[in-house]
């Protein structure tokens, strides 16, 4: 796994850090759901990007 990660919505650079730092600032179980807390983008099961 990378040493440091990126959060990009819309174009914008949203949050950095590493998974464990990510996750801890959105108070989330797993990058999945921090990177959905934290960029306000979720995704439906059909591949569709869902503002939230």
């Amino acid at each position: 796994m990378a040493e440091r990660i990126g959060f990009l919505a819309r174009g914008r650079l949203v949050a950095e850090g590493g998974a464990a730092d990510l996750k801890k600032r959105a108070a989330a179980p797993d990058l999945e759901e921090a990177f959905i807390r934290l960029t306000g983008e979720d995704f439906k099961k059909d591949g569709k990007e869902e503002a939230l």
